[in-house]
């Protein structure tokens, strides 16, 4: 996927890559990329079960939680990231993103009566197929990678969604 010169720099082994791109062909990586997996996984080979570490819950979710996930990086082969289920969440603020719309950010809310803006949440960002035929304030169980999120000098948690079912469905049963 990355012939015709679209790599400046390139390595690695069977479980690990390196890649130097320039940042103006980025796109055309990434699109070519997806195309390449598309063409080449097998069906078998891309539904992977799901293992949780741990159920959290909105309240849960602060800052000082990436302290003990960070302690156990670098990850890799026979060390994956942590995942966790957070059970019967609510999507808030659903936006498709992204030059081709491949993505989606939201907030994962608390349960609850109040306004969406009154309940504690963590912003949320994954694959927008992920989150295909979910409807305005969806009830979810989620799985989720939580990371430090850089941006505008401000460093903040995020959850990066992995799956989601519909509340009470096969993710953590």
């Amino acid at each position: 996927c990355c012939g015709d010169g679209l790599a400046e720099r390139y390595g690695g082994h069977a479980f690990a890559a390196g890649i130097s791109i320039r940042a103006d062909r980025l796109d055309t990586f990434r699109e070519r990329l997806v195309r390449h997996v598309g063409e080449t996984l097998p069906l078998s080979a891309r539904g992977q079960d799901l293992l949780l570490d741990a159920e959290l819950y909105v309240p849960d979710l602060q800052m000082a939680i990436l302290d003990p996930i960070e302690r156990l990086e670098p990850y890799g082969k026979g060390n994956r990231r942590p995942q966790f289920l957070l059970r019967n969440v609510e999507i808030a603020d659903l936006k498709v993103v992204g030059k081709t719309g491949e993505w989606a950010k939201c907030r994962l809310l608390e349960p609850g009566d109040t306004p969406a803006w009154a309940r504690l949440g963590v912003a949320a960002f994954g694959p927008a197929g992920v989150f295909a035929g979910l409807g305005k304030n969806a009830r979810v169980d989620a799985a989720v990678r939580l990371e430090r999120n850089f941006f505008n000098g401000r460093t903040t948690l995020q959850a990066t969604v992995e799956a989601l079912v519909g509340a009470g469905g096969a993710i953590g049963a």
